[in-house]
């Protein structure tokens, strides 16, 4: 598939491209963060959302724990009823 346009060649022959000039991605140094009004408490809100997601990593992750054994000793059970069931 060829480019935007209908020129395949690249680098292309004209020069628009260097007369644009792109913004800043970075969200510290926009215009619209540098101006904005801080919020109260800020700080404690950004730890506040820290606590709250490690906290609901750590229950996912005990909760997959738990699963993993459970699953594991059904798999065990089941395994030695057909050992004992074969055995007879």
């Amino acid at each position: 598939m060829s480019a935007v346009g209908h020129d395949t060649v690249f680098p292309r022959k004209d020069n628009v491209f260097k007369k644009k000039e792109s913004l800043p991605f970075d969200e510290a140094q926009s215009i619209v963060w540098k101006e904005r009004e801080p919020i109260a408490n800020e700080e404690i809100l950004r730890w506040l959302g820290f606590i709250v997601a490690g906290m609901l990593i750590g229950f996912t992750a005990f909760c997959m724990d738990k699963t993993e054994d459970f699953l594991i000793e059904l798999a065990v059970k089941h395994t030695q009823s057909s050992i004992d069931v074969d055995s007879e």
